[in-house]
């Protein structure tokens, strides 16, 4: 108590001031208790504040030590992606790739998701087909205009997948011996029709579940002149032989950097080979029928599978092909544009038709020179 400086002064008069004398002790004692529990919470809590020091020494020990033993052992090498994993590319989009990978079990079934795919598949084969006889082979094509909806001019059977019957059996070989790349080949319904007709086909692809799908479709169908690969068109530079054709097919509205994806592409084309493409055009009508009437309103085409934004005017096509130098080292090794066909669905008998019309749907043909 003293140490605390409090003083208790007894009474002169035990008689008068005892009661107050009594009092003072009381809460003299009572202050007393409360000095006693305020110093063991200060205590305490500077025990706690101590032992908190300590831990947080030891993390920054442990710590250290761990820091130097990381930075003198060796990181190990990193992993190697999947061999069904193509190298990056400029022009892949990883959600055009989980896109498509969704639709794995959609690629062979004409009446599911990709049913439209199938109807318009005679036609994009007789086009190519044409451009080929036309601007390749140098022959008068068979296929050059006219309804083709009905799987006319080399294609298949939307039903039964198999191929039509022709008037004339050498029409199913018209392309014997020419060596196409299917760019974006996808379930591989445009490189079967193809290599029906006679080609050689390799179809490469990003999405290693379409590859694969495609890859078993053949084998169960005896098709042994189609081969497939997960791969990007970048990744074949360097390690392939030229082809005679190279056909980008309902893609270039799918691909990141356009003017790039045309180059890669190019420059895996044989000198006087051609370079092939089908996609959409970027006009209100084909915002109204590829995408506001068939995804939305008719739903006969998933949902989200077009980006309107990406869809491709012929002109800007056009730019891209003359602007596209394949060799640095020789300004005569570039492309030259041959023709825009175009191709509208008739409504009455629901067969494609190639036209002179590109408001919708339009195919390309561009040679390389050199």
């Amino acid at each position: 108590l003293l140490e605390r400086g409090h003083r208790l002064q007894p009474p002169t008069h035990h008689c008068v001031h005892s009661t107050s004398y009594a009092i003072q002790r009381t809460m003299l004692a009572r202050r007393c208790c409360r000095c006693v529990a305020a110093s063991a919470t200060a205590a305490a809590s500077q025990a706690a504040l101590l032992r908190t020091a300590a831990a947080a020494s030891q993390l920054a020990a442990n710590t250290r030590r761990a820091a130097y033993t990381a930075a003198s052992t060796p990181l190990p090498p990193p992993l190697s992606p999947p061999a069904s994993t193509p190298p990056q590319s400029k022009s892949v989009l990883p959600d055009e790739v989980a896109k498509f990978a969704a639709l794995q079990q959609e690629w062979w079934d004409p009446r599911g998701q990709l049913r439209t795919l199938h109807h318009f598949n005679p036609v994009r084969v007789a086009y190519f087909a044409s451009a080929i006889e036309q601007f390749l082979l140098r022959r008068p094509s068979a296929s050059d205009s006219g309804s083709v909806g009905g799987g006319e001019s080399g294609g298949v059977n939307a039903e039964t997948q198999q191929p039509q019957q022709q008037p004339q059996q050498l029409q199913q070989l018209a392309l014997q011996g020419v060596r196409i790349l299917d760019v974006g080949c996808g379930g591989g319904i445009l490189s079967e029709a193809l290599a029906r007709q006679g080609a050689d086909v390799l179809g490469i692809d990003p999405v290693a579940e379409s590859v694969a799908v495609a890859s078993e479709h053949a084998r169960s169908n005896n098709i042994t002149n189609a081969e497939y690969r997960c791969a990007t068109v970048e990744s074949l530079q360097g390690s392939s032989e030229p082809f005679d054709v190279v056909v980008a097919s309902e893609v270039v509205e799918h691909v990141a950097d356009l003017p790039a994806f045309v180059q890669s592409c190019a420059s895996l084309v044989r000198p006087g080979g051609l370079l092939l493409f089908s996609t959409v055009n970027r006009t209100a009508k084909a915002l109204a029928l590829t995408v506001v009437a068939a995804e939305y309103l008719l739903k006969i085409v998933p949902q989200g599978t077009h980006d309107f934004r990406k869809f491709v005017r012929p002109e800007e096509l056009q730019s891209i092909i003359e602007d596209t130098q394949i060799s640095p080292h020789n300004n005569n090794n570039r492309l030259q544009l041959l023709e825009f066909r175009g191709a509208w669905l008739n409504p009455l008998t629901q067969a494609w038709q190639l036209t002179t019309d590109t408001a919708v749907n339009y195919f390309c043909a561009a040679r390389r020179r050199g």
